[in-house]
Formats: C-alpha cells, sequence, structure tokens
C-alpha cells in the first residue's frame, strides 16, 4: 500500500469547529453496532493526478482533497487535503 502524506486538516473557516457530519453519523452507527454498514457515503473527496499521464511510469502522484459539512454551522468546506503515489493500472482492449 502507497503510503499517503498528509499536507493539512483544517477546522471550518466559518466557526472553527472540528466537527463534520459524516464523521458524527459514522460515530454514532458505530456506538449501535452499525460500523461498516454506511462508509461509502463518509465524505466527499476529490483526486486529481500531478504528473502528465504522457510519461511511461508505474504509478504517479495525486492529490486528494475532502469535503465535508459543518456538524456545527453547516458550511461546506475543504477538511482534508493529502497526496500519495497511485498506481496506473492499465487494461487490455476488447475486440468483438
Amino acid at each position: 500500500m502507497n503510503e499517503v502524506k498528509i499536507l493539512g486538516t483544517y477546522p471550518c473557516p466559518k466557526c472553527a469547529s472540528t466537527k463534520r457530519v459524516f464523521d458524527e453519523a459514522h460515530k454514532e452507527l458505530e456506538a449501535r453496532g452499525l460500523h461498516g454498514h454506511m462508509e461509502v457515503c463518509f465524505f466527499t473527496r476529490d483526486a486529481r493526478p500531478l504528473l502528465d499521464i504522457q510519461a511511461a511510469v508505474l504509478t504517479m502522484p495525486v492529490v486528494t482533497i475532502y469535503w465535508d459539512h459543518c456538524y456545527d454551522c453547516g458550511q461546506l468546506y475543504t477538511f482534508r487535503i493529502d497526496t500519495q503515489d497511485a498506481p496506473i493500472q492499465f487494461q487490455t482492449p476488447q475486440v468483438n
């Protein structure tokens, strides 16, 4: 597994809270013994390559930005940014 380098974690820019909506929902599910049943909607994230994919490499650096809503004021904000080397996956073309 590739090492994740956390570039920063951030509180809500509006009220400075660190409580997030999906994080709090996950804690509640975990307390009820339903841990792992709703992991898919834990937060929103976007991963973008940081390298020209024309280069012949097997991995490439990717930055991932995580968003969630503040639990206290509802503001949507970036709460974490990280980078890691992601493997490039090749697919064999399908011939019909």
